[in-house]
């Protein structure tokens, strides 16, 4: 078939019941792309199996959402600028070069990095902090609970009320 017949076609709505949409079709006529222009006055994209993104000109909420084909949004912003990957249930992975990656996206941890990674400030792990810094001058210099700290000697944890540290073994293996 040659490649011929595309059509864009933009239909307005003068009633209650529909939206306006514009609808782009290419050659082979089996996956249309519509822009619906939603009641609030936000845009969303269409695809055959339900919503691909939206769009909302508003100074609060979502600005922008992209979603799964059951309408789940997949990474969304909001006007504080907060963007969230997989908010509700998904998984993120970041680095992997195919989906045939040994070790990356095969697993149920919610997110994966392949590659290495840097942090610049403090990297947060559960209710504990591992940083950086360097090791505190005293027992009793701030910091926050459950923060580690490491330096050639020692590791150093803060307890509610104090840090505390562990000896290095200085022997090679």
């Amino acid at each position: 078939m040659a490649n011929s017949h595309k059509d864009i076609v933009i239909a307005p709505a003068t009633d209650s019941v529909n939206d306006p949409t514009i609808t782009f079709t290419g050659f082979d006529n089996n996956s249309p792309i519509r822009i619906r222009v939603q009641p609030d006055g936000s845009l969303s994209f269409e695809g055959t199996q339900g919503q691909l993104f939206g769009i909302s000109d508003t100074m609060s909420g979502t600005l922008f959402a992209a979603s799964d084909i059951s309408g789940i949004a997949g990474i969304s912003l909001d006007s504080l600028g907060l963007v969230q990957l997989n908010p509700v249930y998904g998984r993120t992975v970041i680095g992997q070069d195919s989906v045939s990656s040994v070790g990356i996206g095969d697993s149920d941890d919610k997110a994966q990095i392949n590659g290495d990674v840097t942090i610049y400030g403090k990297l947060k792990v559960d209710s504990g902090i591992v940083t950086a810094e360097n090791a505190p001058s005293t027992s009793s210099a701030a910091g926050d609970q459950h923060e580690i700290r490491v330096d050639n000697d020692y590791i150093y944890v803060k307890t509610a009320t104090q840090w505390k540290r562990v000896a290095l073994d200085s022997s090679t293996f």
